[in-house]
């Protein structure tokens, strides 16, 4: 069973490092550009930002390092991204379902990341397989 739990981390975590190294700083123009297509504030810092915290926190649940912390950060990081790349109430007819679909999609994957944060948290120092205990603790 521990193994599951380091499995599933890694495959939770892999899209937001991969996402992070090769979007969001491997082609940091073109990311930066699609962000400010959508109006996103501050895109210039927002893009890279996102790539440097989505791969730190992708890292920091798949070594368990402080793994709730870095559940936290891609689940903010997902959603931020849902509300500005995927405004569903803001899409015309032609793009609404596809903007609604993407938008549920980024929802689904924040709950995943809130499940996670809980999980790390209710396990404690117990959780298989980390580096290090959870930063917050039981709540």
């Amino acid at each position: 069973m521990d193994a599951i739990f380091l499995v599933s981390r890694v495959m939770l975590a892999l899209m937001f490092i991969m996402g992070g190294l090769m979007f969001h700083l491997g082609q940091r123009q073109a990311a930066t550009a699609a962000a400010r297509s959508m109006n996103v504030p501050l895109a210039m810092i927002g893009v890279p930002l996102t790539g440097v915290t989505n791969v730190l926190g992708g890292l920091m649940v798949v070594l368990g390092v402080w793994g709730d912390v870095g559940a936290l950060i891609l689940g903010v990081n997902v959603a931020l991204f849902a509300f500005f790349m995927h405004p569903m109430w803001k899409a015309d007819d032609a793009t609404r379902d596809d903007d609604m679909q993407h938008f549920l999609k980024n929802m689904t994957i924040c709950g995943g990341m809130i499940v996670l944060f809980w999980a790390f948290n209710q396990v404690g120092d117990a959780a298989p397989l980390t580096l290090t205990d959870p930063l917050f603790g039981r709540f």
